[in-house]
């Protein structure tokens, strides 16, 4: 590929196309040959010249540059060059939650972690969530961001157990919410009742799903086993049957919590991701579990030994995080470069969908 440049950063490699822009590996350059990997997205020519999807490309960089959390990949940058209106983002060297899971030997459990991986992911995901939902605007008032697609896709685990959430790019705020009601946004196996029915939706939407994933990393096996819409009804009524199997791998108090996480009704979850917060460290503490995140890198390592020996590069297909193409040539086994929003290349998703 001919050499490109956006601003000071370098094109390294076509890695995607999503539902707005397609997606490279770039480099930003420094004195003394200091280099910086980011994933850039670049609004695709024929949706530039539509003014409203311009605006929500744009809206995307302004809503993910006001998170700032280590638990959140993060934003470096919004720019335009020669017109063209791009989006550098972090590179976390890591795979996604799905691929991790898919991925452990059955000697390493199969697809299934123990209570205190589980409570790690828990911990950092809401840990995240809280600080999306907490962040101020301008004005001083909370924006209360809602990501709408909590799923193991878009849970990038580093090998030291690091959890970040990614891909804010069907996440809304409270005000954006409240102009544009109505749209279908998320995966339909992680869906709410509420979200499902198109209802306006708070962080308890997030937390509903934070309880399907943790019921997935517990047993091995998606918690709604669907892929169109019509069939959620019946899975949703299986829930309580699905937590209650856990009880033999975790505690009363973490099979409480997951059992709130996916209440049917919003007013019966937890008020807020700061609550869950606190009773998951309270059962850390209970377990006397002062560094979890190192449980959980230690559960997944086998799993990364794996991904990382089927992977041939360290740009990986993101694929698996986005549910988007990947370039001609790219490896489809994992993805080790998390992007944190793709615009609506997910909204209404019912293909393959964890």
């Amino acid at each position: 590929m001919q050499e490109r440049r956006l601003g000071r950063y370098r094109l390294v490699r076509h890695l995607a196309t999503g539902g707005m822009g397609e997606v490279y590996l770039a480099e930003a350059s420094g004195v003394a040959g200091f280099t910086k990997r980011v994933v850039i997205k670049i609004m695709r020519d024929e949706l530039a010249r539509d003014e409203a999807l311009m605006k929500r490309f744009v809206d995307e960089g302004r809503l993910l540059e006001v998170l700032d959390h280590p638990h959140i990949a993060q934003i470096h940058d919004l720019g335009v060059e020669n017109g063209v209106y791009y989006l550098a983002m972090e590179y976390v060297e890591g795979h996604d939650l799905r691929a991790l899971l898919r991925a452990l030997p059955a000697a390493a459990g199969h697809g299934q972690l123990d209570e205190v991986a589980v409570l790690a992911l828990l911990s950092a995901t809401s840990q995240a969530l809280e600080h999306a939902a907490d962040r101020r605007g301008p004005d001083g008032e909370p924006l209360a961001i809602v990501h709408h697609d909590v799923t193991p896709s878009n849970l990038v685990v580093r090998p030291d157990g690091l959890v970040k959430l990614v891909d804010f790019g069907i996440a809304r705020s409270a005000v954006v919410a409240r102009l544009d009601p109505g749209t279908l946004r998320g995966k339909v196996p992680y869906l709410s009742p509420e979200q499902a029915g198109g209802e306006a939706v708070d962080a308890r939407t997030d937390l509903f799903a934070l309880g399907l994933v943790a019921i997935e990393a517990l047993s091995g096996a998606r918690a709604l086993d669907v892929s169109e819409t019509s069939g959620l009804p019946a899975a949703w009524r299986q829930l309580p049957g699905r937590v209650e199997a856990l009880s033999g791998r975790v505690g009363a108090e973490t099979l409480a919590l997951i059992g709130d996480l996916v209440a049917l009704d919003p007013a019966e979850r937890p008020a807020s991701a700061a609550d869950v917060r606190a009773r998951v460290d309270a059962r850390l503490a209970a377990l006397g579990e002062p560094a979890p995140a190192r449980k959980l890198a230690a559960a997944l390592a086998p799993a990364f030994s794996d991904l990382d020996a089927a992977s041939s590069s360290f740009d990986s297909t993101l694929a698996g995080l986005l549910g988007v193409s990947a370039a001609p040539g790219a490896a489809v086994a994992t993805g080790t470069v998390s992007l944190p929003g793709t615009g609506g290349a997910l909204r209404g998703t019912t293909g393959d969908p964890a």
